[in-house]
């Protein structure tokens, strides 16, 4: 599934400066960093993921842990940027996790990402669902996988700023 963003020339020029300098550039202000809201059972996923981004440089991000979707919504606030929730988890899983975030924090981008081989039908729930994206777990293919997740980062980061150009212009 591809992306397609029609603007200015400008807009890009300056939504992409903006982009690129919050994420790959140093950056001490907490403020500015990405938030995200790892949700998945598996504590040897979590450890992964942080292990991941840190060995591929991705110092701008922030990652909180809930280990299922009950901890993640008494988590959940306006700080996150994005939430990367595993699908299958016990309890509630991945979609139940979707319904809540969308229903209490619409401007909060998620992430479906499973381990299972992709089915057609779940990637379509997932996106009819409200999910931003979907991610498969890369096994064996480690910068595959961080690049998915860096891209989701990208992805809610130049909606963010695109909201937020699209309002200043309206004014």
């Amino acid at each position: 599934m591809s992306l397609i963003v029609v603007m200015p020339f400008a807009a890009y020029v300056v939504l992409r400066s903006i982009f690129y300098t919050s994420l790959y550039m140093p950056n001490t202000n907490e403020t500015n960093r990405s938030k995200i809201l790892l949700v998945d059972d598996d504590t040897a996923e979590h450890r992964l993921v942080r292990e991941l981004l840190d060995e591929f440089h991705a110092s701008n991000i922030k990652i909180d842990s809930a280990f299922s979707a009950e901890e993640a919504i008494k988590k959940l606030d306006y700080s996150y940027d994005l939430v990367l929730s595993d699908i299958r988890m016990p309890a509630k899983d991945g979609f139940d996790l979707l319904k809540h975030v969308k229903n209490n924090f619409p401007e909060i981008d998620v992430f479906l990402i499973t381990n299972y081989p992709s089915d057609a039908n779940e990637v379509i729930k997932a996106m009819n669902s409200g999910a931003s994206g979907y991610i498969r777990k890369s096994v064996g293919n480690d910068k595959d996988f961080v690049n998915e997740i860096v891209n989701a980062i990208k992805f809610t980061k130049l909606s963010k700023h695109s909201k937020d150009f699209k309002s200043a212009t309206q004014t």
